[in-house]
């Protein structure tokens, strides 16, 4: 099985920083069929889109600015035929999971005096812990290996796979450890050319996007998807903080 995370940063309406990280798991063969899918989404349109990375799409910047032919509907057509696609995909053969986390109440409660782990350590854990259950709890007869990716230079890596490491030199059975136990690697790949990673980018991005009530484009998206795709979700505010 593998897993594809991707992470984003905003703030709320009251000017809270937050901070996601967002994904997919789902079988190694799951993946395959996808990428090939992804990628004739991309390429069934004019101009044809390089990927999809919200905040180039959005800001019309990079490979879609408007003098290359990214105007707003092409943009709308993209966003939809990716949401579709993910749509039609089998609900009980993959899953999406997201953590966020307020750093800014995060930050005030460090400030009086309580411990809080790293925000990133936070997320990328409680992130991969319900994505191996998950996988699990439904597909229990299909349990394979985990290969965990990131995009490049994504700062939720570096703790995870270190952390990884150390528990593989303990060499603990499978079955002791069913988080560290299950993981075969963890490294990071160029999002460009991964439509799972492209995936969680869209799916990080719209979480961010949720936090503010503002009027502004794809508001809706992260509630779009959640209805879409079977999901689990972790929002980790000052009152939860200061209750874990």
């Amino acid at each position: 099985m593998k897993l594809f995370f991707d992470g984003s940063k905003g703030q709320d309406d009251a000017g809270s920083e937050w901070l996601t990280l967002a994904g997919f798991i789902a079988s190694n063969s799951f993946w395959t069929a996808f990428q090939s899918r992804w990628d004739q989404m991309l390429a069934a349109r004019e101009p044809v889109a390089p990927y999809i990375h919200m905040r180039e799409i959005v800001s019309g910047r990079g490979l879609f600015q408007k003098d290359s032919g990214w105007n707003e509907a092409k943009v709308n057509s993209l966003i939809y035929d990716s949401v579709d696609l993910l749509q039609g995909l089998p609900k009980s053969r993959f899953c999406a999971v997201a953590c966020s986390i307020d750093l800014t109440a995060r930050e005030e409660l460090i400030s009086q005096g309580c411990e809080i782990t790293e925000p990133q350590v936070i997320c990328t854990e409680c992130c991969v812990g319900a994505a191996l259950y998950w996988y699990h709890e439904h597909l229990p007869d299909a349990l394979e290996t985990a290969y965990v990716f990131f995009d490049r230079n994504e700062p939720f890596m570096h703790h995870f796979r270190q952390e990884w490491l150390r528990h593989r030199k303990l060499r603990r059975p499978v079955t002791d450890d069913l988080l560290w136990g299950l993981i075969a690697d963890v490294k990071a790949v160029d999002m460009e050319n991964s439509g799972p990673l492209q995936a969680a980018d869209m799916l990080a991005w719209a979480t961010t996007r949720k936090r503010s009530e503002k009027v502004r484009a794809y508001r809706y998206l992260a509630a779009i998807l959640e209805a879409v795709v079977p999901n689990s979700r972790l929002v980790l505010d000052a009152k939860t903080l200061r209750e874990k």
